[in-house]
């Protein structure tokens, strides 16, 4: 608050300490428990225009945010990362906006933190200008969900990468975070990475349908990577995303 007072819009704040819970079964059965948090705050552009932006930054959002998370917790080795939302988003987090807001669970075992857009009635009446995008996650929960051999390590290959992209159509309910999950549970050894690199909607596509966008880089540690290897290291993702995603592909 004291930040936007002074002119200053573009803010990427993190605090961590102590906070208070209360814990129990029953309304009338609460006691107090104490454990260390870790927050973060975004609100404005907090990243430099480019060219390809005119020189405009873009304003943080939800997805910068939980992106920002995803790939903390993904350097930390953590693979079970779940936002999920709720039916009752009003109810469980009023001082959220309903519709960008979700609780965040660390192997699938409840609620471990949470992350959304402050309500914009809130955030106006604190003075803010932009949208304000929070994050609140145990740490004893992150330490729980850490795995017990520790990230691990990868020598660099001196052997070439292969790129491939695809563009899966997906129902408007499919999310990103089911797209990384079925391409992950395929558990191939020659994937390196892949990410997202585009979203699209509209014609020609059917309504209610969208298109990521997906690049992969395949790479093994000590061979040339055959053409036929990456092929059916293709196959065997796509058939994943459409039983899981119920994804088609072009023609």
């Amino acid at each position: 608050h004291n930040n936007v007072r002074r002119g200053q819009h573009g803010l990427a704040l993190f605090e961590v300490g102590r906070v208070w819970r209360n814990v129990g079964a029953d309304e009338g059965d609460l006691d107090p428990a104490e454990f260390v948090s870790i927050a973060g705050l975004v609100s404005g552009p907090i990243v430099e225009g480019g060219w390809q932006q005119g020189g405009k930054s873009p304003a943080a959002d939800y997805y910068l945010l939980r992106g920002v998370l995803e790939r903390l917790f993904s350097g930390l080795g953590i693979k079970d990362l779940d936002f999920l939302v709720s039916e009752n988003a009003v109810d469980q987090l009023p001082r959220f906006h309903p519709g960008r807001s979700a609780v965040i669970s660390l192997g699938g075992q409840g609620t471990d933190g949470v992350l959304g857009e402050i309500h914009p009635r809130i955030a106006t009446k604190l003075g803010f200008r932009d949208r304000v995008i929070v994050f609140e996650i145990s740490l004893p929960d992150v330490r729980r969900a850490l795995p017990a051999e520790g990230p691990g390590y990868h020598a660099m290959s001196p052997f070439p990468g292969v790129s491939r992209d695809i563009a899966p159509r997906v129902p408007e309910s499919v999310d990103f975070h089911a797209v990384e999950a079925a391409v992950r549970g395929v558990h191939l050894d020659i994937l390196q990475d892949f990410r997202i690199t585009d979203v699209f909607r509209g014609a020609p596509l059917p309504e209610g349908m969208k298109s990521f966008t997906l690049a992969f880089t395949f790479r093994a540690a000590d061979r040339t990577l055959a053409e036929a290897e990456v092929t059916s290291a293709m196959a065997e993702i796509r058939s994943a995303l459409e039983a899981h995603c119920d994804a088609t592909f072009a023609a």
